[in-house]
C-alpha cells in the first residue's frame, strides 16, 4: 500500500435501526419534558452505523453502533422512571447479525484485528459495540 494514501477503504458496518420522536430531531417550542412525556409520534428508522476504515497503520472505527444486548436484554436500561424515560426517548430494532463482530466479519475482520475506536460521543448508539472491543483486547 502506498504510504501517501493511509486510508485504502472506508466500510460501514450497520448495527440496527432507531426511531426517535419528532421533536428530539428538531427543536420545539415545547420543553423536553413535554414532548418526552406526551408524543404519541416516531420518526422513520434511522440506521445506526459504525466505520470501519482500513488505514495504513491499522483498522480504525470511527464509532461502535448500538449493542443487541439493548434489545435482547431486559435489564440492560435502568428500571423505574428512568427506564420509563429511556423506553419514551428511543426504540432500537437489531438483528442477531446487526452486531459490530458480526459487520466486521462480513468484512473479513475480527474485534481482535480493530487497532483504534473514535468515539464520536457518548450516546449509547454510539458507544454500544465497545463491549465487544472490549472481550477482543482480554485475548
Amino acid at each position: 500500500m502506498n504510504v501517501t494514501e493511509p486510508i485504502r477503504r472506508v466500510s460501514v458496518v450497520n448495527t440496527g435501526q432507531v426511531q426517535i420522536r419528532p421533536d428530539h430531531e428538531a427543536s420545539t417550542w415545547r420543553p423536553a419534558a413535554w414532548w418526552l412525556l406526551a408524543s404519541r409520534h416516531w420518526t422513520g428508522p434511522r440506521p445506526i452505523n459504525a466505520y470501519v476504515i482500513e488505514h495504513h497503520d491499522g483498522l480504525v472505527l470511527f464509532d461502535t453502533g448500538q449493542d443487541r444486548a439493548s434489545v435482547t436484554d431486559s435489564g440492560y436500561f435502568p428500571g423505574g422512571i428512568t427506564g420509563v424515560l429511556y423506553g419514551r426517548l428511543a426504540r432500537f430494532q437489531i438483528g442477531p447479525q446487526q452486531t459490530l463482530s458480526a459487520g466486521l466479519d462480513r468484512l473479513g475482520y475480527t474485534a481482535g484485528d480493530v487497532k483504534t475506536a473514535v468515539i464520536s460521543h457518548l450516546h449509547q448508539d454510539h458507544i454500544g459495540g465497545l463491549a465487544e472491543l472490549s472481550q477482543a483486547c482480554r485475548r
